[in-house]
């Protein structure tokens, strides 16, 4: 699961949980930014549209 949130007049709002397929289906032209919480649960690592591409492929 990836946590998604879309840029919207320079902040984030956050859209919620997808999976990486549903993460890839949305748009190209707006600015999301894709995280997903790293194994200690303490950090969030951001995800290009390209990581989330590798992700699907794996």
């Amino acid at each position: 699961m990836i946590e998604v949130s879309a840029v919207v007049a320079g902040s984030c709002v956050p859209l919620g949980l997808l999976t990486v397929r549903q993460a890839l289906d949305l748009p190209h032209l707006t600015a999301f930014r894709f995280c997903q919480a790293t194994a200690d649960a303490r950090q969030e690592r951001c995800l290009s549209r390209r990581e989330l591409e590798e992700l699907v492929r794996q």
